[in-house]
């Protein structure tokens, strides 16, 4: 069944992986790495193209889930599409069996937004309010393209 959704995916302008890249990529789902918990699994920090790009890993337990799978390929095929300054770009995929599946995104440095909006015990100043109005305004923009950006592109299972 993945073999053919692969096959699909080929015209996507996101990189395809292998489960070999994306094991040797986060050293084997190295715990030490782990950067976040997503709604289906873990995000690790990982590197990829000879450890020179670094990258967040989104895995996606979708044993038994029709629902997990849908929404897994549906993100990817939105954000496959999409570039936007305000909006974290996704690098690839990898649908390898019909247990996980793995989106690619860059890696943001100074971590989330939230963890800088709302912390309190942060390292640094809190966010000045000048700078969050501008944050509010990127946000805005990279909402709007979400919900407007894919009108100019190609149309993949019925996703415009």
């Amino acid at each position: 069944m993945l073999e053919t959704v692969n096959q699909s995916y080929s015209v996507l302008p996101c990189r395809r992986f292998s489960l070999a890249e994306i094991k040797t990529a986060t050293n084997n789902f190295n715990d030490n790495i782990v950067i976040g918990e997503g709604r289906y699994g873990k995000v690790n920090q990982g590197f990829i193209d000879d450890r020179t790009i670094s990258v967040a890993i989104k895995g996606v337990n979708i044993i038994n889930s029709w629902r997990r799978f849908h929404e897994l390929r549906t993100e990817m095929l939105v954000l496959c599409q999409l570039r936007h300054p305000n909006l974290v770009r996704l690098i690839g995929y990898c649908f390898q069996d019909e247990q996980d599946g793995f989106l690619v995104f860059e890696f943001v440095v100074n971590g989330n937004l939230a963890r800088h909006l709302y912390a309190t015990n942060l390292d640094h100043d809190p966010v000045p309010w000048k700078r969050r109005l501008q944050i509010c305004v990127g946000v805005a923009r990279g909402l709007h393209c979400l919900q407007t950006g894919l009108k100019h592109t190609r149309v993949f299972y019925g996703i415009r």
